[in-house]
C-alpha cells in the first residue's frame, strides 16, 4: 500500500512532527510504502521526502491572499510540482494534514484527487477545512450554514480589503464534496463536535489522540533535584518557583501573550516576586518587550526538545493562555512530564489531563486564575509527577496512535470506492 503524506511542514511544528512520526513508522512497515510531500521551511535530503513548495511563491501567495482576500488560490507552480510527483508515485491513499499557510493551491489538489478517485484522509488540526476562511472560528457559528461577513477577516489568514468568505466556503464545499472516498481524523472531541455541525457532517470521522516522543517528554526525574540544578546553573534564587509558557510567536493574538502579561502584573502587584514566568517563543523585535513585568523572563525560541523538556520538568505549573486551541501539543508535553496545567477553557485544551491536575478558567478571569496559580505553586510533587505523567503517556501512547492509523489505512484500502 502506497501512502502519500501532504503537509505544510516536515519535522517542524506539531503537524510537521506528526507527519515525521507517521512517515518513519510506515516507511519501514511490511506491505507499506510512504512518501512525504511538504511545502515550507528547510529542505530535507531524505529518501521519500520531497519539498515541493517554492519559497518565493509562498511569499507571493501570502501577499496576494492579503491583497485579494483569497487564500488557497495561488502557489500554481508549487502545486504543479506536487501533482507531478503524485502522478509518478501513484498513491493508494493520500493523507492530508494542514491545507492553509499559503503553500498550496487547495482546489487544484482537490480537483486532482477527485478526478483520479484517490482515497483521501484528512487530519484536522484546525477548523479551516469547513470554514470559508478561518482556522479558528472563535465562537462564530456561521460555518454551520454559510460563512458571510466574516468577523475575523483581518485575522490569519488575513485580508486587508475584501471579504470572500462566502465564495471560499462554497468553493471548498464543492471540491470537498466531489471527493468520493474521504475520511477525517480529529485529535480532540471538541473539534469533532465542531466538525459534526459542518457541511462535512455526513463524512466518517475518528478521534485519534496526537502523540509525542515520551522518551524526551518523560516523568522519570526527581523534581527537587532538577529544579535546584536549574536554579544553580541559571543564577536564580533558591526560593524562586517557575511557571512555563510556550508560545510559537509572541506577536500572535490567538496565543494570548497579552494575558500572560496581565497575569504577571497581578502576581507582582500582590508581592509574589519569587514566581518567575519563563516564556519560550519567537519574537521579531525585542524592543517591543523591554517594559515587561520583571517576573517574565523571555527565553526566545527553543528548538532543542531536550532543553524544552527540562523546562517543563523544573516548572511547578504550565500556563496556557490561548484564545482558541484544538488539542495543543504543549499541554500533552507538559502532562507527560508530570507538570499540571493552568489556563483558560479553549477548545480541546484539557482533554487529556485529569480534572485534578488542571485549573481552567473563563477567558477574562485574570485575578481568579492568578490567585489559583499562586495557591497551587507548591502543588506539584513526586506523586503528582508520577500519576499525571503516567496517565498522559497512556492517553497519548505512540503505539496506539500508530496502530489506529494503520487500521484506518487498511480499512480505507480494502473499501470499494
Amino acid at each position: 500500500m502506497k501512502i502519500a503524506f501532504i503537509n505544510v511542514n516536515y519535522k517542524n511544528s506539531s503537524t510537521g512532527n506528526i507527519t515525521f512520526l507517521l512517515h518513519e513508522y510506515f516507511k519501514n512497515l511490511e506491505n507499506f510504502e510512504s512518501r512525504v510531500f511538504y511545502g515550507k521551511r528547510k529542505k530535507y535530503l531524505e529518501n521519500g521526502v520531497f519539498k515541493f513548495g517554492l519559497d518565493i511563491e509562498t511569499y507571493f501567495h501570502a501577499l496576494m491572499a492579503r491583497l485579494t482576500g483569497l487564500n488557497g488560490f495561488f502557489s500554481f507552480f508549487s502545486t504543479a510540482r506536487l501533482i507531478y510527483q503524485l502522478k509518478k508515485y501513484k498513491p493508494d491513499i493520500i493523507h492530508i494534514h494542514e491545507l492553509h499557510a499559503y503553500y498550496l493551491n487547495i482546489y487544484t489538489l482537490l480537483n486532482f484527487i477527485s478526478k483520479n478517485n484517490i482515497k483521501t484522509i484528512f487530519t484536522l488540526h484546525s477548523e479551516y477545512i469547513f470554514t470559508g476562511k478561518c482556522g479558528n472560528t472563535n465562537g462564530c457559528n456561521k460555518f454551520t450554514t454559510l460563512c458571510f461577513k466574516c468577523p475575523q477577516v483581518k485575522n490569519y489568514p488575513k485580508s486587508y480589503f475584501f471579504d470572500f468568505s462566502t465564495f471560499m466556503f462554497n468553493y471548498k464545499k464543492k471540491y470537498l464534496n466531489s471527493i468520493k472516498f474521504k475520511q477525517f481524523i480529529s485529535p480532540s472531541l471538541w473539534l469533532k463536535s465542531q466538525f459534526d455541525k459542518s457541511f462535512l457532517n455526513y463524512s466518517k470521522i475518528s478521534v485519534i489522540r496526537n502523540s509525542i516522543n515520551h522518551q524526551i517528554f518523560h516523568n522519570n526525574y526527581i523534581f527537587h533535584e532538577r529544579r535546584l540544578n536549574f536554579i544553580n546553573t541559571n543564577n536564580y534564587s533558591i526560593n524562586d518557583k517557575f511557571v512555563l509558557v510556550v508560545i510559537p510567536k509572541l506577536e500572535s493574538y490567538q496565543k494570548g501573550f497579552d494575558k500572560v502579561i496581565k497575569i504577571a502584573e497581578y502576581i507582582n502587584s500582590i508581592g509574589h516576586l519569587n514566581i518567575k514566568i519563563l516564556v519560550v517563543g519567537q519574537y521579531s523585535n525585542i524592543n517591543k518587550y523591554i517594559n515587561l513585568p520583571k517576573n517574565i523572563h523571555l527565553l526566545g525560541k527553543i528548538s532543542d526538545k531536550n532543553v524544552l523538556a527540562n523546562l517543563y520538568q523544573i516548572s511547578s505549573l504550565f500556563l496556557i493562555t490561548s484564545r482558541l486551541e484544538n488539542y495543543p501539543t504543549t499541554v500533552i508535553e507538559s502532562g507527560s512530564c508530570g507538570t499540571p496545567i493552568i489556563g483558560f477553557y479553549s477548545g480541546g485544551t484539557g482533554e487529556s489531563i485529569p480534572k485534578e491536575y488542571k485549573f481552567l478558567f473563563l477567558m477574562d478571569r485574570i485575578e481568579e486564575l492568578s490567585n489559583t496559580l499562586i495557591n497551587n505553586i507548591d502543588f506539584k510533587n513526586q506523586t503528582v509527577i508520577q500519576t499525571l505523567g503516567n496517565y498522559v503517556k497512556d492517553e497519548t501512547n505512540i503505539n496506539v496512535f500508530l496502530d489506529k492509523h494503520k487500521d484506518l489505512y487498511l480499512k480505507a484500502f480494502n473499501e470499494k470506492n
